[in-house]
């Protein structure tokens, strides 16, 4: 009778054969047998892994490493591969978990930063995802995670139940633009746009409005005024809460 490591060997051989081959799915059958002889020989379960992994088959591949953890804690590859795999299942604490481990065995390990960083990202965490980012010096996707970021601040900005009148920094002119007030039944004569019972008729020289969606953004190229007792100003934005406005 065949002695278990030789039929081990053999078995690998065979699989490693086929994976040179490019018959990933063929060298499942002979890794199993291995792995049913030896349960727990590292070998293997490392070739095993990486096959599962390859087929997409994460929650297989999972397994295997989740024994090879088990029998090699402070090894750092089995850790990034397992969190890599919580990645790919979306068990993102799982995943931070197991990359956070593989870092602190390998400090300065770039391409576990930079799967650390992916996880931050995925569980929301915006600033710990750029951080690592950067010291993993994934440049692309640090820019691409800074630019959404900025992108959702601008729209926070233009929120619909929100309206803006904006007046750029510049000198003031003698010429004002002037909100006036209209009676709220309706607006004055010769159309305009009604923000919260205040009407603008033709608009002054100087003066653009924007509408979007329910948001209204008027640009006044010097100043704007409204009655006495509400706001006044030169420069900055005004915002006027739950505001709306009906054409």
């Amino acid at each position: 009778m065949a002695e278990p490591s030789r039929d081990i060997d053999s078995l690998l051989e065979q699989a490693l054969a086929l994976i040179e081959g490019g018959r990933l799915g063929d060298a499942v059958a002979p890794l199993e047998r291995a792995r049913s002889l030896r349960p727990k020989h590292d070998k293997t379960l490392n070739i095993l892994g990486m096959v599962r992994f390859r087929l997409q088959h994460f929650r297989e591949a999972e397994d295997v490493y989740r024994t090879l953890v088990a029998a090699n804690p402070q090894v750092h590859a089995l850790h990034l591969n397992l969190g890599l795999i919580y990645l790919k299942l979306d068990r993102l604490n799982e995943a931070e978990a197991h990359l956070t481990k593989a870092l602190s065995l390998a400090p300065r390990h770039a391409k576990t930063m930079q799967y650390l960083g992916l996880a931050y990202e995925k569980l929301g965490d915006a600033r710990r995802a750029l951080d690592y980012y950067d010291r993993g010096g994934a440049a692309p996707q640090a820019e691409k995670l800074r630019r959404a970021i900025g992108a959702q601040k601008r729209q926070s900005a233009t929120d619909v139940d929100t309206v803006k009148m904006r007046s750029p920094v510049v000198a003031r002119s003698e010429e004002e633009a002037v909100l006036e007030e209209a009676p709220s039944e309706a607006p004055q004569a010769g159309g305009g746009i009604r923000l919260s019972g205040y009407h603008m008729g033709a608009a002054p020289r100087g003066v653009s409005f924007h509408a979007k969606g329910q948001t209204a953004e008027i640009s006044v190229s010097s100043s704007f005024t409204v009655p006495a007792g509400k706001v006044s100003a030169t420069a900055g934005w005004f915002r006027s809460a739950h505001a709306t406005f009906s054409a």
